[in-house]
């Protein structure tokens, strides 16, 4: 089988990791399998690749959404002004899209893949060329559209549904991601995939040498739809009067400005930027996972590779991955999170929290390794292209 695999962006959170996972299973347990991936830009995807010995080629492609928190700042200046940027913008990367496609359909060609891997629902590059050289396509959903809390916005919504009716399967990390679909575009042939996630047995938690202090984490891209800044308020007033018995460790990058609105000054939250994913856990106790409309939630499956357990809010895909009181516990919104901080600062013991992470990494082998994510989605292969 000759595999072509179509990266929305260069970046190195959940989408494109997740996709170099599927990637080195196929790799690794079906050797005869000929990959290759096309990104928009080198880095830093670009070492990933070549560090998991992945072929890859840099055609630059451009998505067919627009920003929904950046369209709203435009709309409030005035409705003329959002127009004017809405319409630049969409017509620019068209147009840009059109120049690239000489460049993606000569590679495509010379490529000559029994099935194009879309993976995800914001770039059409993939799925373009996949019905203008009549390759059946798969098309992997990682993220809801036309709502505001992930605030992906298409440009031309009718293309979108165009192409989605032609796609010969789609591939849904959550049944909440299907059904936001099917709601939006209708019944097609799926399949629901979990995200499988590299983990080592040496970053094994289980065990707490000192339960003095309860640390919290959150892990993560920081924006406004994993709403980290909710569990930073929390925090803000929990540690005037828990600081010895609670911490919260914040590790991700998002931007300069938003960073300086959301952290506050001098209250115990401890800022560690980006880490690579083997140091990030060694770092707290629990997780706490807060956004809404979350399409899966990779960090849950991490944690719990590393036996720490989460917190996670009734949203999105959280409720079919979190069972509660085996890797973590729900709660349904800002009052509930603070219960529950406080009923773990207070009342948890060594004893039950090795439970917990013991019975958190036993739910990851369960649910979320590498080998079963890759054979699912390879079984899926198989069928599409046969």
């Amino acid at each position: 089988m000759r595999l072509l695999f179509y990266a929305h962006s260069s970046t190195i959170y959940g989408a494109n990791v997740s996709l170099v996972n599927l990637i080195s299973g196929i790799m690794r347990h079906h050797p005869e399998t000929f990959v290759h991936v096309i990104i928009p830009s080198e880095e830093p995807i670009g070492s990933l690749l070549k560090k998991n010995k992945i072929g890859y080629s840099v055609i630059p492609h451009l998505y067919w959404s627009y920003n929904f928190e950046v369209a709203e700042k435009h709309r409030r200046s005035s409705n003329s002004v959002f127009k004017i940027w809405y319409l630049k913008n969409k017509w620019e990367k068209k147009i840009k899209n059109l120049l690239y496609r000489r460049r993606h359909l000569a590679m495509v060609k010379e490529l000559n893949p029994d099935l194009i891997y879309v993976n995800s629902s914001l770039a059409p590059m993939g799925a373009m060329m996949a019905k203008k050289l009549n390759v059946p396509f798969l098309w992997h959903h990682r993220e809801t559209i036309e709502e505001p809390v992930y605030g992906f916005m298409l440009e031309d919504r009718q293309q979108f549904s165009h192409y989605f009716r032609h796609a010969a399967l789609h591939i849904y990390t959550s049944q909440f991601l299907h059904e936001f679909y099917k709601k939006e575009f209708g019944t097609h042939r799926f399949k629901i995939a979990y995200n499988g996630v590299a983990f080592k047995d040496e970053n094994l938690g289980f065990s707490r040498p000192d339960f003095v202090k309860i640390k919290f984490g959150v892990v993560g891209r920081i924006n406004s739809q994993k709403n980290q800044k909710e569990v930073l308020e929390i925090f803000r007033e929990l540690l005037k009067d828990y600081k010895q018995k609670m911490e919260l460790i914040l590790i991700g990058e998002g931007e300069k400005l938003y960073l300086e609105k959301i952290i506050p000054k001098n209250t115990g939250v401890n800022y560690l930027g980006f880490l690579p994913k083997n140091e990030i856990y060694q770092h707290f106790d629990f997780l706490i996972v807060n956004s809404k409309n979350e399409a899966f939630g990779r960090t849950v499956a991490e944690a719990n590779a590393a036996g720490i357990p989460v917190l996670g809010r009734f949203s999105g895909a959280f409720p079919e991955i979190i069972v509660p009181g085996k890797n973590g516990y729900l709660y349904e919104d800002a009052k509930g999170l603070k219960k529950a901080i406080l009923d773990l600062a207070e009342g948890i013991t060594p004893a039950t929290y090795a439970s917990l992470s013991s019975s958190s990494r036993e739910h990851f082998e369960e649910n979320f390794t590498i080998e079963q994510y890759s054979e699912a989605i390879w079984t899926a292969l198989k069928k599409v292209v046969s």
